[in-house]
């Protein structure tokens, strides 16, 4: 069918039809969806352009009232554009193409007017909105969606100013934090200033990161919640800054990392704590000595020092009952030292049975002194655990902080050389460091390097007292007393390196080897009857008695030498059995049962506690020389031993004096009543060769 205007008449003139002809090549040339409706709104015409746009061809379309929909808003529109009350009329409209797929159009319409002003038709031109309103409705559904995100995700999430004040956030930072809603976080924190931080300064630090380098990463920090407890936060915070670099607002998202911050501070905690005892141990106890050294060369009145404590004899205790009982027992000494220090000293376990303590801000020397002396007061009193009591002693080295000191283990390092020292003289001793110490620690060191050769080496050997019977002069036995052939120093004396193999653990092999080497030896010289009955007496270190297999290694020695067992005399301190009393017992009990003797040596010297006499299967007392030396003086001495050798015979024990050096030490024993003795009146300590001669020569 012809367009409306090819009806118009041929007389219309030349001016008319081209008119006519310019219409028609705009109208269908155009590249813009164009159409021509009736009054009624029914499509008379389209162009190529709509009929692409709606999927069909001029004829499909034509009648189509789909372009001017039964809208009053758009009915009142095409009213007053008909009656020349406004130029054009525009609306969206929703359209649907003659294949059935969506179209969405921006319809502008206007009057097609005669020459009398009448409006004949109206022409719609269509602009194809399809893609737009998709891309604006992609971007409000990507807008949607990470609303839902930022409400919904599990971390905490916001945006802010560029100063820090909370512009919004979501529900899992605001629950976060102890507020039920997220406007109640924004007004309460906004209202305070923004400070959420415990330390202020950490909203300064964030935000001096953030206009270095725009962002920051995993910043932690510790903040109150609305009840006023504190967490601890990751922030992740990135600058928004529009075209000129301006920062517009702050994104970031927030993690709470309490449980990690407390898992990281226990896996700190415990790499500078003991574990059995909870104290500071030896790394975090350095760190404190160098933050004294650094106070003491800035503040010339300041003054500390460093306690180094050893528990004596504690290897004793542990090997005897039980690492548990040894564990038990060090958190108590851990308790006792404790209760001695200020709150503004540091209690530290260096490892084992090792203990120090830094003190700081003394008045001098005699301070630390005092402190030692109330560790030791504190640890006097016996330890009960498992229904036994336990006697710890220590020996405490004290090392004062001078200008020299520049680094935390020289203070360390002297302090265990005093530690040392106090040991070698006797323990349960206090020594306070000096420079010439480090030399006989040095010294110490070697003998304990030449000690571990000298077993391999064959190095020791053993000399015999001869124990006589006061009464004929006949020989009782021998107490054989281990010597060192050292290959330079000569020959060594028991004092300067028995003390040095307790210390190291050595003592419980040299003294199995003791044992053994005296009973072959002695065994040698009983090969005829008359000289069966020559008793050998060896010292059982505290050590030995503590091993767990003690027993049946004595057993084992006496088999493989063939040493009558009822001639065998162990002689034990009373240190030895009052450190474990219970343990001690069971194994002296057992040792009985082989038929060996039991002695206490040194009687007088330890606890002195009658009752080991009753409660142990003891068969020898032996006086110390300590007692015996001075008689000569008379006095208490005197009355000492006359003591010993009645509460002896009373019990129905062998008493022997030792130390017997002169006729007035026999002739005052005598008198006593005592039977038996030793010492450099009947002979100095022999070798083995001489022993046997001494024995060849015995009537």
């Amino acid at each position: 069918m012809a367009p409306a205007w090819a009806h118009m008449r041929e007389d219309d003139g030349e001016d008319a039809a081209e008119g006519r002809s310019l219409f028609h090549a705009l109208f269908q040339d155009t590249p813009l969806p164009m159409a021509l409706l009736g009054l009624g709104g029914r499509l008379i015409w389209a162009n190529d352009a709509l009929c692409a746009l709606m999927r069909g061809d001029e004829r499909q379309l034509r009648g189509s009232a789909a372009f001017l929909p039964q809208d009053e808003s758009v009915e009142d529109g095409v009213s007053r554009l008909t009656s020349g009350r406004v130029p054009s009329i525009r609306f969206d409209r929703a359209l649907e193409a003659a294949d059935g797929s969506p179209i969405h159009g921006r319809i502008s319409v206007t009057a097609i007017r005669d020459g009398r002003g009448h409006c004949r038709l109206l022409a719609v031109t269509i602009t194809d909105t399809t893609a737009e309103l998709r891309a604006t409705e992609a971007v409000k559904d990507a807008q949607t969606r990470l609303r839902s995100l930022f409400d919904n995700a599990i971390e905490g999430m916001f945006e802010a100013t560029p100063d820090g004040r909370y512009l919004d956030v979501n529900l899992a930072l605001s629950r976060m934090l102890g507020y039920p809603e997220p406007a109640e976080l924004i007004a309460a924190v906004n209202a305070n200033g923004h400070q959420l931080y415990v330390d202020p300064e950490r909203h300064l630090e964030i935000a001096n990161q953030l206009s270095l380098r725009g962002n920051v990463s995993d910043f932690i920090s510790a903040v109150r919640r609305s009840d006023g407890s504190a967490i601890w936060i990751s922030e992740n915070v990135r600058a928004v800054r529009d075209n000129g670099g301006k920062t517009v607002r702050l994104e970031g998202s927030v993690e709470d990392v309490t449980g990690r911050k407390r898992a990281e501070e226990q896996i700190a905690y415990g790499s500078l704590h003991d574990k059995l005892t909870n104290l500071p141990n030896r790394g975090l106890l350095l760190d404190r000595v160098a933050h004294a050294i650094t106070k003491s060369h800035r503040r010339n009145v300041f003054q500390y020092a460093l306690l180094f404590i050893d528990c004596d004899r504690f290897k004793v205790i542990n090997d005897g009952l039980g690492h548990t009982v040894g564990d038990l027992l060090l958190r108590e000494v851990a308790r006792r030292i404790a209760s001695c220090v200020r709150g503004s000293d540091t209690l530290s376990r260096l490892g084992g049975d090792e203990f120090a303590i830094l003190a700081e801000d003394l008045e001098g020397t005699e301070d630390a002194v005092r402190l030692s002396d109330r560790v030791q007061k504190a640890l006097a009193v016996p330890i009960s655990i498992d229904g036994q009591d336990l006697y710890v002693s220590v020996s405490i080295g004290i090392a004062v902080g001078s200008p020299s000191y520049r680094d935390a283990n020289e203070v360390l390092r002297d302090a265990d050389v005093a530690m040392f020292e106090a040991k070698n003289q006797g323990r349960g001793r206090v020594v306070v460091f000096e420079p010439g110490m480090a030399v006989a620690a040095a010294s110490k060191l070697r003998v304990e390097n030449d000690l571990r050769k000298a077993l391999e080496r064959g190095e020791f050997r053993i000399h015999y007292q001869p124990i006589v019977n006061l009464e004929n002069g006949s020989l009782m036995g021998f107490e054989a007393l281990v010597r060192w052939q050292h290959p330079e120093r000569g020959l060594v004396m028991p004092a300067n390196f028995i003390p040095t193999a307790e210390d190291s653990g050595m003592i419980g092999a040299i003294g199995a080897w003791v044992l053994e080497e005296s009973c072959r030896q002695v065994h040698g010289w009983k090969k005829s009857p008359q000289r069966a009955g020559i008793a050998l007496s060896v010292n059982l270190s505290p050590a030995q008695l503590c091993e767990c297999d003690i027993v049946n290694r004595i057993k084992d020695i006496l088999n493989r030498t063939g040493f009558d067992p009822r001639k065998l005399k162990l002689e034990i301190t009373e240190s030895a059995i009052i450190q474990n009393p219970v343990a001690a017992k069971a194994t002296l009990n057992a040792l009985k049962s082989l038929g060996i003797q039991l002695s206490i040596d040194d009687f007088g010297t330890g606890y002195s506690s009658l009752s080991h006499l009753h409660n142990f299967p003891i068969d020898t007392i032996k006086i110390d020389r300590s007692f015996v030396s001075p008689m000569d003086d008379a006095g208490d001495h005197a009355e000492i031993v006359r003591s010993i050798i009645m509460l002896g015979a009373n019990l129905g024990k062998t008493v022997i004096a030792e130390g017997v050096e002169t006729e007035q030490h026999l002739h005052n024993l005598r008198a006593m009543g005592c039977l038996a003795a030793q010492g450099y009146l009947f002979s100095r300590p022999v070798s083995g060769e001489e022993a046997a001669r001494f024995v060849a020569n015995d009537r």
